[in-house]
């Protein structure tokens, strides 16, 4: 796997998670992702899955996923979770991680109402959901402008500008998307 920067070490063991928790051929299972085995992680990972409506929704998001967000964001679609302009590319992003089953990685920059910007990059990886149906774990790792995991937000707020730098398919052992662009 090849990344355009190197992961921080959250997402480096959480990767090495995922790979453990994988057989082979096959992608892990979203029941194996506990508190246990994500070691300190789950406040920084969320969970994407269709509902029976097939929207695409977030089933799972952290603490402090919730905080940069200025709420909690489980139950919501994806579409709730996006600035509008973006929704189009963020659905077809999440929809060829699933597709192919591939990996994903992404960096922005968040600017929220209090001023205060987030240097934010996240790694996405398919997982089985249980019914054979394919969903997203992530791992977001958010960077304020003094400290690694440790976001001493005054308050929650909501994000008000977001910055795209950019956003990779990454091989898992199943190949990327013929058509990569976005």
């Amino acid at each position: 796997m090849q990344f355009r920067e190197k992961l921080g070490s959250g997402q480096q063991s959480f990767l090495e998670l995922w790979h453990t928790l994988g057989k082979a051929g096959s992608l892990p299972l979203k029941a194996d992702f506990s508190p246990k085995n994500l070691r300190g992680l789950s406040s920084h990972f969320a969970i994407f899955c269709r509902n029976d409506k097939g929207d695409l929704i977030v089933a799972f998001s952290g603490t402090r996923l919730d905080d940069v967000w200025g709420r909690n964001i489980t139950g919501g679609t994806v579409q709730d979770a996006t600035v509008v302009g973006r929704r189009k590319l963020v659905l077809a992003f999440f929809n060829k991680i699933m597709a192919q089953p591939c990996g994903g990685h992404v960096a922005e920059t968040y600017t929220k109402e209090t001023g205060v910007e987030l240097s934010v990059n996240t790694l996405y990886l398919p997982i089985d959901i249980g019914d054979g149906s394919v969903g997203i774990i992530s791992i977001w790792e958010i960077l304020d402008p003094g400290s690694k995991w440790q976001l001493h937000l005054p308050k929650r707020s909501d994000i008000d500008r977001r910055r795209f730098h950019y956003a990779d398919f990454i091989d898992v052992g199943f190949g990327v998307p013929a058509e990569q662009e976005l």
